[in-house]
């Protein structure tokens, strides 16, 4: 569930910034099985970085440059946006690697 939430925020909000702004959560279909997630990470992540890095230095300080409808983007700049999903990727990832650590040793 914490990687497919963190996959589906850095789609939506790659789409929302940089895509057609059509993305919605109605369309998300969690994957199946670790494999497929970790896949679907890296490509929501790559679409992600590709959408930051494609905004101009000039559209920094721009309120609402991401229509992403699951935050409050539309009320934010662009950098306390990035730094709110950056926070999200944190901590969601450290749940996922506490829960991965769990598992293993309780395979033993």
């Amino acid at each position: 569930m914490e990687l497919d939430h963190v996959t589906e925020t850095l789609r939506g909000r790659a789409d929302h910034l940089g895509g057609a702004h059509t993305f919605t959560r109605t369309e998300w279909e969690p994957q199946g099985d670790a494999t497929g997630a970790v896949e679907a990470l890296r490509t929501a992540a790559e679409e992600w970085r590709r959408a930051m890095l494609a905004v101009d230095e000039s559209d920094y300080d721009r309120t609402g440059l991401s229509s992403y409808p699951y935050g409050g983007d539309a009320d934010e700049t662009f950098l306390p946006m990035v730094w709110w999903q950056n926070q999200e990727i944190l901590h969601h990832g450290a749940e996922i690697a506490l829960l991965r650590d769990l598992y293993a040793r309780l395979s033993l």
